[in-house]
């Protein structure tokens, strides 16, 4: 929730695009970061770094669909993100388990953050609103 506080600021000073490909790279690294041992303070600041990136990305991405959705398929768009979230959720923890069993706690900071990592650089191609024509 601390991440919400100053997203609205955030979005305005950056854009949406830039913060949620920010936000999900910083949540990435962080992660990926957790694999080696550290000291519990270390751990602490990545785990609330990685916690912040994780945080901005829900109301990022929703924003984000409202914006390029066409207005007859917002409806629509929200729809599909939800059915897709409901099916991360229970595909992904299945997963991660049958991935726990065999590689550890490591094995599955591992595979998240490769997933985050490989979503920030598809988020790279999404839609970029036009360019306005200066004459």
């Amino acid at each position: 929730m601390a991440s919400r506080l100053l997203l609205g600021r955030l979005v305005a000073t950056v854009g949406r695009r830039a913060l949620l490909i920010g936000t999900v790279a910083v949540s990435a690294a962080g992660l990926g970061l957790l694999l080696p041992p550290m000291p519990f303070w270390a751990m602490a600041v990545v785990v609330t770094v990685a916690g912040l990136g994780l945080g901005a990305g829900q109301p990022l991405t929703m924003s984000f669909l409202a914006e390029v959705a066409p207005a007859g398929l917002r409806g629509r768009a929200m729809s599909l993100r939800l059915t897709g979230n409901r099916l991360g959720q229970v595909l992904i923890p299945s997963a991660a388990g049958v991935l726990a069993a065999g590689a550890g706690a490591a094995g599955v900071l591992a595979c998240t953050a490769a997933g985050l990592a490989g979503a920030a650089v598809a988020a790279t191609g999404l839609h970029r609103p036009p360019v306005p024509e200066t004459e």
